[in-house]
């Protein structure tokens, strides 16, 4: 169990750094493509396996996992660099979504590479 104080940073950090806002993109992301790919459950059945799988249970699992890995003095420092000028810029950049575009295109690559390998064992 986290104590409050060590919590309270944690999410302090995920809202300084906007992971939050990231988090709620990626898990709604998350649900239209497992939709699309489970055509045959009903809609019933998967809002409540949705509900299961809310923003609060992520946020929950992703507190754990920061908790293991760093201190309350630690958090503090994130804290204050994220804070900082040179936080700001680095949080507000595109760096992170141009990122993500790289490893599209890269998917996108390795996709197309093994469709030749297929088509070519089918000619």
């Amino acid at each position: 169990m986290i104590d409050k104080p060590k919590k309270y940073l944690i999410e302090t950090f995920l809202k300084i750094t906007k992971q939050d806002i990231l988090m709620k993109k990626v898990l709604d992301e998350t649900f239209t493509f497992i939709r699309n790919i489970y055509i045959d459950v009903s809609n019933e059945e998967y809002n409540d396996v949705k509900k299961q799988y809310n923003m609060n249970e992520y946020i929950s699992r992703v507190i754990s996992v920061i908790d293991k890995h760093f201190t309350k003095e630690e958090l503090k420092e994130l804290i204050q660099f994220f804070s900082s000028s040179i936080g700001k810029k680095f949080i507000s950049s595109s760096l992170g979504s141009e990122i993500n575009r790289i490893g599209r295109e890269l998917y996108d690559d390795i996709e197309m590479d093994l469709d030749l390998i297929i088509a070519s064992k089918h000619n």
